[in-house]
């Protein structure tokens, strides 16, 4: 048929016309909370005016029709996967409200009905302003729940954000509003302790190994990278816990000195800050140390010499002595003798010894151990003389 025109189809990309986009009246937060989890407790995230015809009223005598809205990342947004966050969100006009599909870098509202007075519908010479309003996830996607703390949402819309229908007025180019790159920062603010790495099963006076950390975290487990708090650690066995206090940073307490004096099994640690609730680790072991060498010399071994052939880096070096014997002899006649042979045990006055030192700090329970023999004029019993410090 002749003379009929159908304005059913919404399309995108019309002709331009004088229909403008302008910033809502509302003021976009500069934080918000990291507890909004649901549309109830949403709260304006961005705002902005559709006004139809814009400054030229009386241009087309139609109404701005509207059936979808894209809304995208803005300049400055810090979160690039939107899924990985934003739970839900909804646009509204005072009036009517629709919920959004969220998008890695967009949130669509399809469908949008726009005959007179929904929420597609701008009438003709008047204006709209349209608010968004999200809720985050209560469990964060990927590394957010350790970084979302100060992040940025920056939501944007320009003419190509709308799609119209072809019969109602359409937008004027260069169309282009954001809710600005210094607002709505999440704010993650600490209630609580967690445990992040648990202590594992250690030996007795050693440091336990990952090194234990502790977060200050809001309810959903989401790190407070403002918290800056001293965090003490106490055992629930018995012995002293050492290298249990440490202030966090960026929200994190690590405790890279943290180490039990006496054996114990299924012990716990609680962490306790001033203000926030505490929290209690997962049961770990104290166990009996490994003997570790600290310092050794083997016969025969190549070369054999005063120097020790084993031990902790600052005993490889050291060496051993005899004081009012003969000189220390590793061979006779190019043959081992497998030992340090000194002779002259009976030969004049004084005291005749053998010498050792070694650097022995953060060991205890340290035991000495030699095999010797003698020739029947040779010494037959020592005594094991010690001193603690240098001279």
């Amino acid at each position: 048929m002749t003379g009929v025109k159908t304005c059913a189809l919404p399309i995108s990309g019309q002709t331009p016309g004088t229909t403008t986009v302008t910033a809502g009246g509302g003021a976009e937060p500069a934080t918000f909370s990291s507890l909004i989890n649901t549309q109830p407790a949403a709260v304006l995230n961005f705002d902005f005016s559709v006004n139809d015809d814009g400054g030229t009223p009386g241009t087309d005598a139609v109404a701005t029709q509207i059936s979808q809205i894209v809304i995208n990342q803005g300049t400055g947004n810090d979160i690039s996967d939107w899924t990985q966050a934003i739970l839900g969100a909804e646009i509204n006009d005072g009036s009517n409200t629709q919920s959004g599909t969220v998008n890695a870098t967009n949130i669509t509202f399809s469908g949008i009905p726009y005959a007179a007075g929904q929420l597609g519908d701008v009438a003709d010479n008047g204006n709209k302003t349209y608010a968004l309003k999200i809720w985050l996830k209560t469990a964060l996607g990927g590394a957010l729940p350790t970084t979302i703390d100060g992040l940025n949402f920056v939501f944007r819309v320009t003419n190509g954000s709308f799609t119209l229908n072809q019969c109602g007025s359409q937008f004027a180019t260069g169309q282009d509003q954001n809710s600005g790159s210094t607002n709505n920062a999440v704010d993650v603010t600490a209630t609580e302790l967690a445990f992040v790495q648990q202590p594992t099963n250690t030996g007795v006076d050693n440091i336990i190994t990952p090194n234990v950390t502790v977060q200050g975290q809001d309810a959903n487990g989401n790190r407070d990278l403002g918290f800056t708090g001293t965090v003490t650690l106490t055992g629930s066995g018995c012995g002293t816990v050492n290298g249990n206090s440490e202030a966090a940073v960026l929200g994190l307490a690590t405790f890279a000195a943290l180490e039990i004096d006496v054996e114990q099994s299924a012990i716990t640690l609680t962490a306790n800050a001033i203000g926030l609730t505490s929290a209690v680790s997962n049961a770990f072991n104290i166990v009996a140390g490994a003997a570790v060498s600290l310092v050794k010399w083997n016969f025969p071994n190549n070369p054999d010499n005063a120097t020790a052939d084993d031990g902790i880096g600052p005993n490889i070096s050291k060496t051993i002595s005899s004081v009012g014997t003969s000189a220390i002899a590793y061979n006779i006649s190019g043959v081992s003798t497998q030992s340090a042979r000194a002779t002259n045990w009976d030969v004049g006055s004084g005291t005749k010894y053998w010498e050792i030192s070694m650097e022995a700090t953060t060991y205890d329970a340290l035991k000495i151990s030699s095999k010797q023999r003698s020739s029947n004029t040779g010494s037959r019993d020592f005594k094991l003389h010690y001193k603690v410090g240098v001279g």
